[in-house]
This record gives structure tokens, C-alpha cells and sequence, in this order.
């Protein structure tokens, strides 16, 4: 449910999907499409209240998982993965925000 939601959040910045995100990053630079992504993927993280992971803040986390989701082929799935592998309870399928 994260994944879909990061992705709907990322699709409305680049105006589409997979394809869109590769003509973002060739429009802006790598290092401008992930701090412009970043933003949009931790506003929406906020909005599903989440506000850390494991005690760090959820923008620091978003930060490292957009520079990895964007060598991915679906990166709200993969920045959801990426959460989930550090989070209270490690892939279990769930972004948990407390233990």
C-alpha cells in the first residue's frame, strides 16, 4: 500500500511512470530529481504518519531510498522495500512505525 502510494506521489511530479521518471532525471540531473523526489516521497510518508524509522527521520530514510529506487524499475515498491528492510520488524511486507 506504501509502494502504491509513494508511486501515485512520484507520478505526479514526473507526469507518468517508469518512462517519465527516466525522462525527469535527464530533464533535471540525478542529484535534482532525487532532492525533488525526496521531498515529494517524505511529504507523502508524513501524510501516512510516518515520521521515523528505527528512531531516524523519515527524510533521511527517503533520501537513501530514492537514490536507490531510482536504479529500480518500480521505485514506490522499492522505496517501500527500502523502509521496510530497516524498520522495527525487517520485511515482513509492513512499514511499521512502532515496535
Amino acid at each position: 500500500m506504501a509502494g502504491a502510494a509513494f508511486n501515485l506521489a512520484i507520478a505526479g511530479v514526473v507526469g507518468g511512470g517508469i518512462s517519465a521518471v527516466k525522462n525527469y532525471i535527464k530533464k533535471k540531473g540525478i542529484k535534482k530529481a532525487q532532492e525533488g523526489l525526496s521531498r515529494v516521497v517524505t511529504a507523502q510518508a508524513k501524510k501516512l504518519k510516518i515520521k521515523t524509522i528505527r528512531g531516524v527521520a523519515i527524510a533521511t530514510v527517503i533520501g537513501s531510498a530514492i537514490g536507490f529506487a531510482l536504479n529500480y524499475g518500480d521505485p514506490g515498491t522499492a522505496i517501500a522495500k527500502f523502509i521496510d528492510g530497516r524498520d522495527w520488524y525487517k520485511n515482513n511486507g509492513w512499514i511499521d512505525i512502532t515496535k
